[in-house]
C-alpha cells in the first residue's frame, strides 16, 4: 500500500491523471498514425438537426463535436468559433473569433467545453457582445473514450 493510496484525494487525483494521460496517448497515436481519436461527442445531436449551429470552442470537445455533427446530413455548422480563435489551425474548417457570430446567419451557438462554470463564463462573455442568450447552449460532453 503506497501512501498516495490512503489519501482522501486518491480517487479524484487517480481519475485526472487517467484521463490526462489517455488525451496525451490520444494526441501522440494521432501524431504517428494520423489517425484522429474521438474523446467526446455531443450527447443529443437530433436536438440539432434541421438547425445551423455555431460551435463554440475549438479545443478537444469542439473539434470532436465538429467532427461528430459534420456526419450528419442534417446537421449544418455553419461556423466553429472561439474566444482565441488564432491559436487554432485546422485543414478542415476556419476558426472565427466571436466578434464575427453576430454577422451570421444561425439557430443554436453550442459551448463546446467540458466544465459548466466555463461555459457559464463564455455564455455571459457572449451576451456582453451581444448574442442573444436564449439560442446558447450547453450539455455536459458524452465521452466516448475512457480508461476502464
Amino acid at each position: 500500500v503506497s501512501i498516495f493510496t490512503c489519501t482522501s484525494h486518491y480517487e479524484k487525483a487517480r481519475q485526472v491523471m487517467e484521463q490526462y494521460l489517455v488525451h496525451e496517448l490520444a494526441g501522440v497515436w494521432g501524431n504517428i498514425t494520423g489517425r484522429y481519436i474521438a474523446m467526446y461527442e455531443f450527447p443529443d445531436v437530433k436536438m440539432l438537426s434541421g438547425k445551423k449551429t455555431v460551435l463554440y470552442g475549438a479545443g478537444k470537445v469542439g473539434t470532436d463535436y465538429y467532427r461528430q455533427l459534420c456526419r450528419y446530413e442534417k446537421c449544418s455548422v455553419v461556423a466553429f468559433a472561439d474566444t482565441h480563435f488564432e491559436k487554432y489551425t485546422y485543414d478542415y474548417v476556419t476558426v472565427i473569433g466571436p466578434e464575427k457570430i453576430k454577422e451570421l446567419d444561425w439557430d443554436v451557438l453550442v459551448l463546446s467545453v467540458m466544465k459548466q462554470e466555463t461555459a457559464q463564463r463564455i455564455r455571459n462573455f457572449l451576451i456582453d457582445q451581444g448574442v442573444d442568450g436564449e439560442k446558447i447552449y450547453w450539455c455536459k460532453p458524452k465521452q466516448i473514450y475512457a480508461v476502464e
